[in-house]
């Protein structure tokens, strides 16, 4: 394989971005099926080996990462502040038209009776989970307050139409905070200091904005070549897999010991999901399998299937898990049907979403452009 090519080639790029953000994606699908659904009633699922591939809060900060190189990369590459511009009016409804989408599917289900989530959640032991969702009268107006404002001010699981929406808060904050320092007249490598900077203040205040800021340092070091000679380097690329064994089963002790939601340890999973990215990329075999079918099929549904999952869990999970507890009992083999025609359903439901995702990119460039150009016009 051509090192040069891991580097310059913006298409290979993207396509090794989105497949670590697919694989993170599934791995919290998997996370929230066996480790949060039916953790309690089959204690064997929570072992180290699922708290190290099945890692909700590692998976969720490296999308916070690949955010902040993805937004960043292109413009090291163009180096054109209009395209940044573009990049900024784009965001909101890029997000927002998704995150309705999937809230209008909740509403929907609770105005037609079909979630079973606090029923499902007695018999699985898990009230202070799957119990304590969509605890609230829907209502139209509610629904389009929460998913066009509420869900990136203050997000509360309790009263969300997707409890999973917590992390967009992190997601507008930190993309709007990379296309600032990419406006600011200074050059590359001060906004890199003034980000990394910024960043490292983050991490110790215990903020996940803080990976998009990095993120963004690891995409401006990228895109220049700063890192050809360790992709050349053979040790290195022989450490490489070692080194994200070790990181992966060290970011899983904090899970397992049911303690990977407490503040403090928010500053570990910043620098694990750094140097996972980091690690993931740079390793040539890493990088081979994240170009490959299934990664690539991941990635192109790694949003739809963050966004639709919960809808799946409300509904057709807690149903299922209803039916075998009244029916037959919930025996392993039922929890093992439960937890596999869920995952399914969720990736089927994701490849269709995905047509939402494809309308918001398209609506969101013509806004863009049009505000742009309007904005732009000559008197």
């Amino acid at each position: 394989m051509n090192s040069s090519n891991i580097i310059t080639n913006p298409d290979t790029r993207f396509t090794e971005l989105d497949g670590i953000r697919g694989w993170a994606s599934l791995s919290v699908l998997f996370y929230h099926v066996f480790w949060e659904i039916f953790g309690v009633v089959i204690p064997d699922f929570r072992n180290i080996f699922t708290a190290t591939i099945f890692n909700g809060t590692l998976s969720v900060t490296v999308f916070f990462v690949l955010s902040g190189e993805a937004i960043s990369i292109r413009f090291w590459k163009r180096n054109d502040a209009r395209f940044v511009q573009k990049m900024a009016l784009k965001r909101y409804p890029r997000l927002t038209i998704p995150i309705f989408f999937s809230c209008l599917i909740v509403y929907v289900l609770m105005m037609s009776h079909l979630t079973y989530s606090n029923e499902a959640a007695v018999i699985v032991n898990r009230k202070d989970w799957l119990g304590s969702f969509l605890n609230f009268t829907p209502s139209f107006i509610g629904l389009i307050k929460h998913s066009m404002l509420e869900v990136y001010l203050h997000h509360k699981p309790s009263i969300s139409y997707n409890a999973f929406l917590w992390t967009m808060k992190v997601e507008i904050i930190g993309s709007f905070a990379i296309f600032i320092l990419l406006m600011i007249r200074i050059s590359d490598i001060k906004k890199i200091i003034l980000a990394w900077l910024i960043g490292l203040i983050l991490l110790i205040s215990e903020d996940f904005t803080a990976c998009f800021l990095f993120g963004m340092g690891i995409g401006y070091f990228r895109a220049k070549g700063n890192f050809v000679k360790l992709v050349e380097n053979r040790n290195f690329q022989i450490a490489t897999i070692p080194l994200l064994l070790i990181i992966l089963i060290a970011s899983g002790i904090p899970q397992l010991s049911g303690v990977s939601g407490q503040s403090v340890y928010k500053p570990l999973y910043i620098i694990f999901s750094v140097a996972v990215v980091f690690l993931a990329q740079e390793s040539i075999a890493i990088s081979n399998g994240l170009k490959n079918n299934l990664s690539n099929f991941l990635g192109k549904i790694s949003f739809p299937l963050y966004l639709i999952q919960f809808s799946v869990f409300i509904s057709f999970t807690s149903f299922e898990i209803i039916y075998f507890k009244t029916h037959s009992g919930l025996t392993l083999s039922a929890v093992g049907l439960i937890a596999i025609t869920t995952i399914a359903l969720s990736l089927v439901l994701a490849y269709f979403f995905g047509i939402i995702e494809k309308m918001a990119h398209w609506v969101s460039g013509k806004l863009a452009s049009f505000m742009f150009n309007q904005y732009n016009k000559k008197p």
